[in-house]
């Protein structure tokens, strides 16, 4: 009982959001995402809901130093498959219909780079566009380099 009002109290003071998301899942389950923000501090949680309507734990979660909450405002991605989905959360430059954008940004989270901010400046360049995507794989096979460390040259010659 404790917990729950504890929990109830974090929601308000925090202003907490719940989005359910779409697509559902394979056999009706979905993806619950809760953000909240205080000041110019935010989060979020990402929850695979089963059929029962309970998570059984947390999937992922994300920090913003802005008080920006992208799910709310719909800069946000959600491929699902038979086996699960990834959800891809993204600052206010993609926006949810620019399929370009989204697949630049998945070809970016699969080859394992990150685009948060440590409070240096910044992850480091990433591409943008799908041209600057083909221009790094290019030369990663040129130099006999990872795609991973292409993608992260601001130049490639």
């Amino acid at each position: 009982m404790l917990g729950t009002a504890w929990g109830a109290a974090d929601d308000l003071i925090w202003d907490a959001e719940y989005h359910r998301l779409r697509p559902p899942g394979p056999g009706g389950g979905a993806a619950v995402v809760r953000e909240r923000s205080f000041l110019v501090i935010g989060d979020g949680e990402a929850y695979a809901v089963g059929r029962t309507g309970l998570a059984l734990g947390e999937s992922g979660s994300w920090t913003v130093d802005d008080g920006y909450r992208p799910v709310g405002a719909g800069t946000y991605g959600l491929d699902r498959g038979r086996d699960g989905g990834l959800l891809w959360i993204s600052g206010t430059s993609t926006r949810r219909r620019d399929a370009a954008g989204w697949q630049t940004v998945g070809v970016v989270l699969k080859a394992g780079l990150t685009f948060h901010s440590c409070g240096c400046g910044g992850p480091g360049f990433r591409p943008r566009t799908p041209a600057e995507v083909r221009a790094r794989r290019i030369a990663a096979m040129r130099l006999g380099v990872p795609l991973r460390e292409a993608l992260q040259r601001t130049e490639v010659d």
